[in-house]
């Protein structure tokens, strides 16, 4: 479908959702629409990953990577350990900061996206090698999880079972709903999201019964 048709076709199906399911309230009146909650901060991405001899966590917050590393048996904090991660900006030593944690820069992890990193990890003789991986997401998925949406469906997706539609900022949302769906505005609470697109659970089928 071409996206022109495609936003006026969903302006115009969105616009007879709410008119019809009396969006519109007068104060003081409850229509049973969930309460429109305000956009939340997004989640530091983190990721973790653990050997027999170490503890590691690590969480991206404005552009630093910030490690968590114990002592596996233990869980005690690893003072003095040369860190070096292998990021997509190359590789990065770690620097120990006051509160027993290890920082280095990270501007890749603004970015949503899945980064593969591996940790060397050297402290009191012994030495390790971790991979983990970890996940950015955008904001606004970020901000959306947990909130119920008019989704429009148009077709089927490459799952079995699952349908792909565009939400009222016209990003893509996929969900598992019948075929019957398609053509017709759904109420779909967003489980989850990535750079570019929604995942949702379908609450609400407001078309037309087959």
């Amino acid at each position: 479908m071409h996206p022109t048709v495609t936003a006026a076709f969903f302006s115009l199906a969105l616009a007879v959702f709410w008119l019809g399911s009396g969006a519109f309230a007068h104060e003081g009146e409850d229509h049973g629409m969930a309460e429109v909650a305000r956009p939340q901060a997004a989640a530091s991405p983190r990721a973790e990953a653990a050997s027999d001899q170490f503890e590691l966590v690590a969480a991206a917050r404005r552009g630093e990577l910030t490690i968590f590393l114990d002592r596996f048996a233990t869980n005690a904090p690893v003072a003095n350990a040369k860190i070096t991660v292998e990021t997509p900006s190359g590789s990065v030593d770690a620097v120990a900061a006051a509160d027993e944690t290890y920082r280095l820069p990270a501007p890749w992890s603004r970015a949503p996206g899945r980064y593969d990193l591996i940790v060397t990890v050297v402290a009191d003789g012994a030495a390790d090698v971790l991979p983990l991986t970890l996940t950015a997401r955008g904001k606004q998925a970020v901000a959306r999880t947990g909130k119920t949406v008019a989704v429009l469906f148009q077709e089927r997706g490459r799952r079995e079972g699952q349908l792909i539609g565009k939400s009222p900022w016209l990003q893509s949302v996929h969900a598992q709903a019948p075929e019957r769906l398609i053509g017709r505005l759904v109420e779909v609470r967003v489980t989850g999201g990535h750079a570019n697109s929604l995942a949702g659970e379908v609450v609400t089928d407001f078309g037309v019964a087959a």
